[in-house]
């Protein structure tokens, strides 16, 4: 009865000794390269997801690419969702919310305002009587400049 009844001692001698059997050094065995290609499939499971939700990504082939990775990567390991993450770090890209309306009234663009006076398109009328308003025009514009 006596042998079942262990001293404190013991007790914490036993929780402080590391497992003989499990020595060995984890990293021997390959856990970097399982801890790479789990990083690698978390960023190409991020990338699928926001190309679902952004178009604009549909052309990048790297989580790399995008704007701000590191910073990405930052917020993604502070817990935020890759969206949240790509949202507080890429460029807020407005779009023209208006692009698909049209003026009522179709837009007729001016003609440039003529420097001529009245008395000088009275006397080039005369004198070029073959002409058109805008040919005279270009003539004015050619001489003047």
């Amino acid at each position: 009865m006596n042998e079942d009844i262990r001293t404190e001692t013991e007790v914490q001698a036993e929780l402080t000794e590391e497992p003989e059997e499990n020595n060995a050094d984890s990293s021997d065995i390959g856990d970097e390269n399982l801890g790479e290609e789990s990083i690698d499939v978390l960023l190409e499971e991020d990338l699928e997801l926001l190309r679902e939700d952004f178009s604009e990504l549909q052309g990048i082939s790297d989580i790399s690419e995008l704007p701000n990775p590191t910073r990405y990567a930052a917020l993604r390991d502070l817990g935020l969702t890759p969206k949240e993450a790509y949202l507080a770090t890429s460029p807020v890209k407005k779009t023209d919310t208006r692009s698909h309306l049209r003026a009522g009234v179709p837009h007729i663009s001016k003609s440039p305002v003529s420097s001529m006076t009245r008395r000088e398109w009275q006397i080039a009328r005369a004198l070029f009587e073959d002409m058109t308003d805008s040919d005279i025009e270009k003539l004015y514009r050619k001489v003047t400049k």
